[in-house]
C-alpha cells in the first residue's frame, strides 16, 4: 500500500546510510525507499565528511557518495547514473 501512495515529501534522516550500505537490509531499505513516490525529496545527515581533501582516493568516495544521493534525490541534471570509476568500495570492481 506504501508504494500506491503519492507523497508530497519525503524526508529521510540520516540520508549518508542511502549510499553504499553493504548489508542486505541496507540495500533493500534503500531500494524500497527510492520507488516511494514523493513530489519532493529531502535528505538530513549530521555526519559531516572526513578525510584528507588532498587524497585523491577520498574526493573520489566523498564525490560517489554526493552523485548517489543526488540520483536519490532525482535532480534533472546530476541525478543520473553514478559513475562506477568513483566507487571505491572493495567489493566493487
Amino acid at each position: 500500500p506504501l508504494l500506491q501512495l503519492r507523497w508530497l515529501r519525503l524526508v529521510v534522516d540520516e540520508g549518508h546510510e542511502l549510499v553504499g550500505g553493504d548489508g542486505d537490509l541496507e540495500q533493500a531499505t534503500s531500494s524500497f525507499i527510492a520507488e516511494l513516490f514523493a513530489e519532493r525529496r529531502w535528505v538530513v545527515s549530521g555526519t559531516p565528511t572526513t578525510g584528507d581533501v588532498d587524497d585523491p582516493a577520498i574526493v573520489r568516495s566523498h564525490l560517489y557518495q554526493l552523485q548517489k544521493l543526488l540520483k536519490w534525490l532525482r535532480h534533472p541534471r546530476y541525478g543520473l547514473d553514478a559513475d562506477p570509476r568513483l566507487d571505491t568500495r572493495e567489493d566493487a570492481a
